[in-house]
């Protein structure tokens, strides 16, 4: 198990900002799922039906989803379009990954591929 910080509900909700992009982004990257691993990304994110509903991500077992390869491409084209820039997902990382989390912020525990 590690420990990951939840940005706050309130700012969960608020889909399609630069923040949001961020947050995405980052959790991508620190969840393995980039790497094609498997990551209970509902505990992290809470609402990605849309990204379900387009294929961007498949069900696996165990409540745990992967990206596939349109997902892939949808998420790298974010990156490379400046809908959200590399310092905000370093940024963002930091934050999920602060051993004190930034204020309002949920730290969970959770289980990483590697982890498990």
């Amino acid at each position: 198990m590690i420990f990951l910080n939840r940005l706050p509900e309130s700012e969960r909700n608020k889909t399609n900002t630069r923040q949001m992009r961020a947050y995405m982004q980052a959790l991508l990257e620190v969840s393995g799922l980039l790497a094609g691993e498997a990551f209970e990304l509902r505990a992290m994110l809470g609402n990605f039906g849309t990204h379900m509903d387009a294929g961007r991500f498949e069900s696996v077992a165990d409540g745990k989803v992967r990206l596939t390869t349109s997902g892939r491409e949808y998420f790298s084209e974010r990156l490379l379009s400046g809908a959200v820039t590399r310092e905000e997902i370093i940024e963002m990382i930091r934050n999920i990954t602060a051993e004190t989390p930034p204020p309002n912020w949920v730290t969970l525990a959770v289980k990483l591929a590697e982890s498990a």
